[in-house]
């Protein structure tokens, strides 16, 4: 499995750490190679927590499945946890934050490989130096050091004027639906239609470098975002149209068109590591009716 693909399993366990639930998914073995450091993480100011995954390199995957938990996402993935790591988030003010190891802190030990650090409310809510404060348009950095490796990286965070919630009704044919509000500092925009609760994956997630405003448009075929999804928009269904900032790390990493079998680490400013540091912000959900 590439690492890219990796990157892909691991960081939708990362994400079911803050959510909840499992799934079924193809899980590798460890080779007897020399260990090296791979890193994930996807920054994301609306959460009140961030997750930094820390695994070793492998490269062998065998013809089986593993349930992926929540709890315990690195290991019950197959993967081979990095411990004991040092990693820090360090704020464009001078501020940092020393993430704290889920194996650490939990009573039943798992989460090893999982670090974390306190986002939002209240710092004394957060263990002792794991809090630290995440806004749209900043630069944040990563270091990580640890026995198999160090590594270092940044990402900008999109900067946003508002985010646009809410539930609208559209008529096929007849109705358009644009965006009225312009991310800064963005490397590229990711399209998702869902169900209406936001859950199921509606289609593939579409990846823009520039920013599409038309989302629908009527009476034209393919000259809008979501005309990829078209299929789903049926009379008298919902569906929840999501658009999303990323950093020009997440969208080199997960957006560009090229060799599926090729690390795309090469393309973001991760050092020292595979996998990807970058950063994302959801800045359009709205739910939406079709008549």
């Amino acid at each position: 499995m590439t690492t890219r693909a990796r990157g892909l399993r691991v960081l939708l366990a990362a994400a079911a750490v803050i959510v909840a639930g499992a799934c079924e998914l193809p899980a590798p073995t460890v080779p007897s190679v020399e260990p090296g450091l791979v890193v994930f993480s996807v920054l994301d100011p609306a959460l009140g927590e961030q997750v930094v995954l820390l695994m070793e390199t492998r490269a062998v995957v065998p013809d089986t499945t593993l349930r992926v938990t929540t709890d315990d996402p690195i290991v019950t993935s197959g993967e081979t946890p990095v411990l004991d790591a040092r990693v820090v988030l360090y704020g464009p003010n001078g501020d940092s934050a020393v993430a704290v190891e889920d194996r650490v802190r939990r009573p039943d030990h798992l989460g090893a490989g999982v670090y974390r650090i306190w986002s939002l409310g209240a710092p004394s809510a957060a263990p002792a130096d794991a809090f630290l404060s995440l806004l749209p348009g900043q630069r944040i950095r990563l270091k990580v050091t640890s026995a198999v490796g160090s590594a270092a990286a940044s990402t900008q965070i999109p900067g946003i004027d508002r985010v646009i919630t809410g539930n609208t009704v559209v008529m096929m044919g007849r109705d358009s639906l644009v965006l009225t509000t312009t991310p800064t500092g963005a490397g590229g925009f990711v399209y998702s239609l869902r169900n209406s609760n936001n859950v199921g994956r509606e289609g593939d997630e579409q990846y823009h470098r520039a920013l599409e405003r038309h989302l629908i448009m009527p009476g034209v075929e393919d000259e809008w975002a979501f005309s990829y999804a078209v299929a789903f928009l049926r009379r008298l269904t919902r569906h929840t149209v999501t658009v999303t900032a990323v950093d020009s790390n997440y969208f080199a990493y997960f957006g560009e068109s090229s060799d599926p079998f090729k690390d795309r680490s090469a393309g973001t400013n991760l050092r020292g590591a595979a996998g990807v540091f970058g950063s994302s912000i959801v800045f359009y959900s709205v739910v939406v009716n079709i008549n």
